[in-house]
């Protein structure tokens, strides 16, 4: 019976040590480093307030678990900064660019369809404004016009 205990101990811990290999090996840092370097930024910023680290291996960073239950992440890789996101005017370009190459992956008949949709609710809308509008010029009393019309109402 002890013999058994031992050989899955023994089992465990080539597991364990296997996983470890697997871990280290994805971690985006040199053998002879210790921590990543978002466990170092996250502890340099936060000191004893962080409770848990955990890596985030898609993301390539280190996410950290405060006291008070807030949540703060740092890169593991020093050129993993993301550059500024370019301006709207030049992100719309590049999207109808993109649009008019057929990249985007939505189809223009889809598009005709939502615009005429649009167009069709705009009218309607305009219509129903205009309505209300004709309909309380000529039943109201001109002095109630007059005074919804006037800055602020009649007080």
């Amino acid at each position: 019976m002890r013999a058994r205990s031992y050989a899955s101990n023994v089992n465990t811990a080539a597991s364990l040590r296997t996983a470890f290999d697997r871990a280290r090996k994805w971690l985006p840092r040199a053998e002879d480093q210790g921590a990543p370097l978002g466990e170092d930024i996250l502890l340099a910023r936060h000191g004893d307030a962080v409770v848990r680290l955990k890596q985030n291996r898609t993301l390539g960073i280190t996410v950290a678990v405060l006291t008070g239950g807030g949540i703060d992440t740092a890169p593991n890789r020093l050129d993993a900064v993301v550059p500024a996101p370019a301006p709207p005017a030049a992100r719309a370009a590049t999207l109808m660019g993109d649009y008019r190459a057929g990249r985007t992956g939505v189809d223009r008949n889809e598009v005709r369809l939502l615009a005429k949709f649009a167009a069709a609710w705009t009218a309607v809308t305009v219509a129903v404004c205009s309505a209300t509008a004709w309909f309380a010029f000529e039943t109201m009393d001109p002095e109630v016009l007059q005074s919804m019309m006037m800055a602020g109402g009649a007080y």
